[in-house]
Order: C-alpha cells, then sequence, then structure tokens
C-alpha cells in the first residue's frame, strides 16, 4: 500500500473517534453517526482501489513499452499479454486500450479490437491513444462500409 492510503486510514480511524466522541456527548445522532462513517468508508474504498495515482500509470507505460517491443517483433500474442497487464495497471491509460486494439486486430480479433479501441477514446479522449484508437476505428469503418458496397453489388449483378 502507498503512504497516501495510510495516511488516509490514519483520517479515517480519526474520524470514526470523532462520530463516536459526538455521539457519547449527544452531539451527533446514530444514525448521523453510520452515515458520516459509511461515507467515510467509501472515500477510503475509492482511494485505496485508486488506478489513477502516477506510480499505476508509470507501471502500465513500462507494460505497454514492452508491449509495443513484442509487437513490432510481430509477437502478437505477448504483445497482447503485456498490453491487457497495461490496461489492469492502469484502466485510464487510452495507449494500453489503444494498442491492445491493434494487438487484436493483427490477430484477426476484430470484435474485440474494435472493443478496446472504443475503450481508448472513452477513457482518456483528448489523448495520444484515443486519437490512434479513433483513426483505427474509423478504418475499420471504411473497411466495413466497402465490403457491405461490394456484397450489395455482387448480389445486384449476380
Amino acid at each position: 500500500m502507498s503512504h497516501s492510503v495510510f495516511k488516509n486510514l490514519k483520517t479515517f480511524t480519526k474520524n470514526i473517534s470523532r462520530h463516536a466522541s459526538n455521539v457519547v456527548r449527544r452531539r451527533e445522532s446514530m444514525r448521523d453517526a453510520f452515515s458520516g462513517v459509511a461515507s467515510d468508508a467509501k472515500k477510503l474504498g475509492k482511494h485505496a482501489a485508486n488506478k489513477h495515482s502516477p506510480e499505476h500509470r508509470k507501471a502500465a507505460m513500462k507494460l505497454v513499452k514492452q508491449g509495443r517491443e513484442a509487437y513490432n517483433a510481430k509477437n502478437d500474442t505477448l504483445a497482447e499479454s503485456l498490453f491487457r497487464d497495461a490496461v489492469i495497471a492502469d484502466e485510464t491509460c487510452a495507449l494500453a486500450h489503444a494498442y491492445l486494439g491493434h494487438a487484436l486486430y493483427r490477430q484477426g480479433r476484430t470484435t474485440e479490437a474494435e472493443s478496446a479501441w472504443r475503450r481508448a477514446t472513452m477513457v482518456e479522449p483528448q489523448s495520444e491513444g484515443a486519437d490512434k484508437a479513433f483513426r483505427s476505428l474509423q478504418r475499420m469503418d471504411k473497411k466495413k462500409k466497402s465490403y457491405n458496397e461490394f456484397l450489395d453489388d455482387r448480389l445486384k449483378n449476380g
């Protein structure tokens, strides 16, 4: 656990003591005290699970770098695994989602690739990763449209 989580845990325990003291002194009802503790616990839980920390981003970017090396070496299964690990390390890293989409697409898993690219555009809309993903989605849509036009033409002209 990071230092900041321990700091927040310390604050949480102080808040529990404060609520208990207020109940004993009749400055706060039991209901309000429980509500306050529940709110504090929710905040602590969110902080403990926070994937937005610099440590998580740094770990994710290291995995993305390794994944790109595997991808460029045409080792798509290793690249996919590394990009998935990067997404786990920081679920808000659009670059990890975008490159995961590339690795999946090259393996012929277009539905999964499209899903990864869409996720990249949602988690960090203004990022480089979202831009890469958006361009990939546009290319995929263009290919789908072209293929549908081809099929329509074949059906009309036999």
